[in-house]
């Protein structure tokens, strides 16, 4: 049984890859300002060549690979400079940094059923407690533990220490938690290594070339797809949820109860959870597809809509993902903002005009 979910930071919580690419670009700059060298394919391949290294042992201090890349150059490291540098790269990843849009709200459902911890990797900072999570107080609160591995004495990940230290913490055994990460060989086998149930993010948001490696842990697209995870988990079922004493589905109003009777929250925090649940069960009528079909929808979108008569969805999210299955023009595109609002608009007429429906 399934006691608890232990999530990872970056590129999991929260997206990244925008301050990545833009530190990245600004730290190879510098540094072939400072070498006299061009900034061609020649020092690019010598530059990731040596940044692999580094990350293969989970080692990301930017000063450090930077003093390598003088290193191979023949030149002697600037150590002051090189840690302002460090510091201006962190700093820019933190700047560019945002909360994924579901996270919030899969966590505080999640909360209700599940214990919940994170284990994140220190990534370069020189001094204990300067990770970026500290720039997150809300999402902090979530969890019961939280291990910087890397920092403390603390191996990096994939070393299991981290992962037990935070099974140790939590008391509990290895196969009664999940672990939820975005990367292959640091999250997805290191957790897997020590006996928990691996769950790999690749977050449908992300413009990223993931490895192509076969794995039986279940990969997932959104976070949202934590709330089904009786299905990714085998045997996973928590302990002591509104499920449990209502049957497997219960109806949203029986869930909302269950919810208010365990935590306290406020009516904008209820409201949050009943969005991302919406656990009443959703079947795609013929009335619906009716009202789609006369709809300012696009006649891909309404195609797509069609294709999912008389289907039965337990959670809005099933919909949504069934729906950009099968049409591009229900997919959230990475980096176009307003190409997704004018999706999440149209999401919401079809949830609003399936209500009218029923």
């Amino acid at each position: 049984m399934i006691r608890a979910i232990v999530f990872d930071f970056g590129q999991t919580l929260v997206d990244s890859a925008d301050g990545f690419r833009t530190a990245e670009k600004e730290a190879q700059r510098k540094a072939c300002t400072a070498l006299g060298v061009p900034e061609g394919e020649a020092f690019l391949a010598v530059y990731r060549e040596i940044r692999s290294r580094f990350h293969a042992r989970s080692d990301f201090s930017r000063k450090r690979i930077l003093e390598e890349l003088f290193r191979h150059y023949g030149r002697k490291p600037d150590s002051a400079l090189l840690e302002r540098w460090e510091t201006e790269y962190w700093e820019k990843v933190k700047a560019m940094t945002r909360v994924f849009p579901e996270a919030e709200a899969v966590l505080t459902v999640l909360r209700v059923r599940y214990r919940l911890a994170l284990i994140t990797n220190a990534q370069g900072q020189t001094e204990t407690g300067k990770h970026r999570l500290g720039n997150y107080p809300g999402l902090m609160g979530f969890f019961a533990v939280i291990v910087v591995a890397g920092e403390g004495g603390i191996p990096a990940k994939p070393d299991p220490l981290p992962f037990r230290r935070c099974l140790d913490q939590l008391g509990i055994a290895p196969g009664e938690a999940v672990y939820v990460g975005d990367d292959w060989r640091i999250d997805v086998c290191g957790s897997e290594a020590v006996g928990m149930h691996p769950v790999w993010l690749r977050h449908r948001l992300l413009r990223r070339n993931w490895p192509q490696v076969k794995t039986a842990a279940p990969v997932i697209d959104s976070l949202e797809r934590l709330l089904d995870i009786e299905r990714l988990i085998p045997g996973g079922g928590g302990n002591d949820h509104a499920g449990d004493k209502m049957g497997f589905s219960p109806t949203a109003s029986q869930f909302q109860r269950a919810v208010s009777q365990r935590m306290a929250l406020s009516a904008r925090e209820i409201n949050v959870v009943m969005a991302v649940t919406e656990i009443d069960r959703i079947m795609v009528t013929n009335d619906a597809v009716k009202r789609a079909n006369g709809s300012s929808l696009t006649s891909e979108q309404k195609r797509a809509f069609r294709t999912q008569w008389r289907k039965t969805f337990e959670h809005r999210w099933q919909l949504e993902k069934a729906l950009a299955e099968a049409s591009p023009e229900w997919r959230a595109k990475p980096g176009d903002k307003e190409q997704n609002k004018e999706v999440m608009r149209d999401l919401d007429y079809v949830y609003r005009l399936f209500r009218a429906s029923e």
